[in-house]
């Protein structure tokens, strides 16, 4: 709950005959910092990265344990044979092999990539996860046209724009 940090009044007195007019009252509250979340567009990153519906579950399953954007590894999951086996489950399919298969889906889709074996980086530029100010540093336009996807970035405030080749190689690189 929200706490009180401000009350003020006012009141608009007639001078002459010195009859209240109006009366003022408002209250600020302190609302604290934005809490954590994951913000997720699957529309728009279906349409965007033409992955099959199929496999939302397998991507929101993943986007469930995927690490803060401030952490050590930002925006990473690890996926080994006991996690395979639990997103199985919990979108009801049977062979944790299919992950696998999924998750190359998922990484030609442009949505996640692979940082070391078993550990998959969620695209920062479709997802957040953590405080607003580590997610805001990881913003990004992407705009696609007939010569492909091209990434817009703010570093050093100049704009360039990047390859997505470039764009991954500068996240590697932590830019």
């Amino acid at each position: 709950m929200a706490k009180r940090t401000k009350t003020t009044a006012g009141a608009k007195v007639d001078l002459v005959s010195g009859e209240v007019k109006s009366f003022e009252y408002s209250n600020t509250y302190d609302w604290g910092e934005e809490p954590k979340y994951v913000k997720v567009y699957f529309e728009d990153i279906l349409y965007l990265m033409n992955v099959s519906k199929k496999y939302l579950g397998v991507m929101y399953a993943m986007l469930k344990r995927v690490s803060y954007a401030g952490e050590e590894y930002p925006m990473c999951v690890t996926i080994d044979k006991g996690t395979k086996q639990a997103i199985c489950k919990e979108i009801g399919w049977k062979n944790p092999v299919s992950i696998d298969n999924a998750i190359q889906v998922l990484m030609k889709g442009g949505i996640i990539r692979r940082v070391q074996r078993g550990r998959y980086q969620f695209n920062p530029y479709f997802f957040g996860r953590g405080n607003w100010s580590d997610v805001a540093k990881l913003r990004l336009s992407v705009n696609y046209d007939k010569n492909g996807r091209t990434f817009e970035t703010n570093i050093d405030n100049k704009e360039e724009l990047h390859s997505e080749e470039e764009f991954w190689e500068m996240i590697n690189q932590g830019e």
